[in-house]
């Protein structure tokens, strides 16, 4: 297989399906392999940081099947596709089922299985946890589903873990290790089950605090969620915080009733001290050309890592 600009016919119908499905929009389902074909096809191989070319080759069609493989699956396990299970790629029967299921859970009905789509797809309705919560470790190179849950993770407990695209990177490694040097676990910036599983504690207590106030979730899991995380950015601003969808030592007192024991700015001014000393501190930061990553009163791992430089 070679398929490429100016190919067309059924296999290219089948290649935009797939990659609509993942995620990258080809511009329509029409059989021609246009530009916007073209341009989804480089995404997707950008994706995995492989060899731009635009061209779907045997080895980039395999791979593209088997991400859409547990796709099908789980849209069968949950009663959305009952037939051409089997079938390789994506197709307008995995399409239409991808948008029913978005329909039942009041997603935006896209046909793509994108992050807020996945977190509720791969969840099992018994005991929503999600599908290869057993994957693990996770290391520098993975890339995934359960990636993207733990930098959704690392972003909520205010690790900063960089981009949200489900690939581990030596930021994310770095997140991890702040992570765990914070909550005294093994600092090795690898998420084995010991890792996963404190998070999965903490944010759960984050998930439960938000229901409490009102900040409705469909599931309480314990894994880092676009929809869990969009819940923290509401909760923020409807508090006058810093809407940035972490949940560090400004928003934390708020959020789990605890404001009264908040950090203050007194000297020193370590990790978790804030208030307005803490705010010219930051200001003199910027001044001075260190990006404190915020010029909001709260001494985070941003302003920590400025003062350290």
């Amino acid at each position: 297989m070679k398929v490429k600009i100016g190919s067309n016919g059924a296999v290219v119908v089948k290649i935009q399906y797939t990659l609509h499905i993942l995620g990258y929009n080809p511009n329509g389902f029409d059989g021609n392999f246009g530009s916007g074909t073209e341009s989804a096809v480089k995404q997707y191989q950008s994706y995995y940081d492989l060899n731009q070319t635009g061209i779907v080759t045997d080895v980039l069609w395999t791979r593209m099947v088997r991400d859409i493989k547990p796709i099908r699956a789980q849209l069968s396990r949950k009663g959305f596709l009952h037939d051409g299970i089997g079938i390789p790629g994506g197709d307008a029967k995995v399409y239409a089922a991808v948008k029913s299921f978005q329909s039942s859970v009041g997603l935006t009905m896209d046909g793509m299985v994108g992050p807020a789509t996945r977190v509720r797809l791969f969840s099992v309705n018994t005991s929503h946890q999600i599908i290869n919560d057993d994957a693990f470790p996770l290391n520098i190179g993975a890339k995934g589903d359960n990636v993207l849950y733990l930098q959704y993770g690392l972003h909520i407990l205010g690790c900063a873990p960089g981009a949200l695209d489900g690939s581990f990177g030596n930021v994310v490694s770095t997140a991890v290790q702040r992570f765990q040097r914070k909550y005294g676990l093994v600092v090795d910036g690898s998420v084995g089950s010991v890792t996963w599983s404190k998070m999965k504690e903490i944010i759960r207590s984050i998930q439960n605090a938000l229901q409490g106030k009102g900040y409705q979730l469909s599931i309480i899991n314990g894994i880092g969620s676009p929809e869990t995380y969009n819940q923290v950015c509401n909760f923020q601003k409807d508090n006058g915080l810093t809407a940035d969808g972490s949940v560090g030592s400004a928003t934390w007192p708020v959020l789990m009733g605890t404001a009264s024991s908040q950090a203050s700015d007194k000297l020193p001014l370590v990790l978790g001290s804030s208030g307005e000393n803490v705010k010219c501190v930051q200001y003199g930061l910027h001044i001075c050309g260190f990006n404190p990553n915020g010029l909001d009163g709260s001494f985070g791992y941003g302003m920590q890592s400025a003062v350290c430089l």
